[in-house]
């Protein structure tokens, strides 16, 4: 984003020497005072100029700049900034004509500000998307639980259907074997049929040759 850019930019620019030189003033042009409130009411601070002297002084001051947190600029906290930057003489190159180091804070607070209001467009967009991400998740994990599901039930239908082939394959010889057994006992009833009125017959033959 340009604006988050900008902010970093500036604070890039800004050397130790210049944060040295704004604490130098016993008391400061209006206008770097001014500045130097407005980056004082960012970072949460008493705006006095003894305050913010204490501020420059510390050694985790530029850390405290690049450190912040861009992304969570309330409301309230952007109001105040506009009541500075919304002065006709808060602006980077008039700050520059009276203090180099001091238009580069100028410039930091004018970005924060513009990132700010930026995330206000984007910040909504952006959480459609995260929502609609989430549902896509959503909807992707209950595709995966049914084609599973689908794999899971397929492959028991494929094992009941070649369990049936070849249960269905065993009784279909099963009865062939049946058949050919039928058929054979068939055979051998009229065989025991044949032979036992054949053996009635040489009986009576017999009974005529005793007589």
């Amino acid at each position: 984003m340009p604006a988050l850019e900008a902010a970093n930019n500036a604070l890039e620019q800004l050397q130790k020497k210049e944060i040295a030189e704004i604490k130098a003033y016993a008391s400061p042009p209006p206008i770097v005072g001014k500045v130097m409130e407005a980056v004082m009411v960012c970072l949460k601070e008493g705006t006095s100029w003894a305050e913010a002297k204490k501020v420059l002084a510390d050694p985790n001051f530029m850390n405290r700049l690049v450190d912040f947190d861009k992304d969570n600029i309330t409301s309230n906290m952007l109001a105040k900034m506009e009541k500075y930057t919304s002065q006709a003489d808060f602006d980077v190159e008039y700050v520059k004509s009276k203090s180099d180091a001091a238009s580069k804070l100028c410039s930091w607070v004018r970005a924060l500000e513009s990132y700010a209001k930026s995330l206000k467009i984007v910040e909504p967009k952006r959480e459609k998307k995260r929502l609609a991400e989430e549902k896509l998740a959503k909807m992707n994990a209950e595709l995966k639980k049914l084609e599973d599901d689908y794999n899971r039930l397929k492959a028991r239908l494929d094992q009941l259907s070649g369990e049936f082939a070849t249960t269905n394959n065993e009784a279909t010889s099963l009865k062939e074997e049946l058949d050919q057994l039928q058929k054979k006992i068939d055979r051998g009833d009229k065989l025991v049929t044949g032979l036992s009125s054949e053996k009635i017959r040489w009986d009576d033959a017999l009974i005529q040759y005793r007589d």
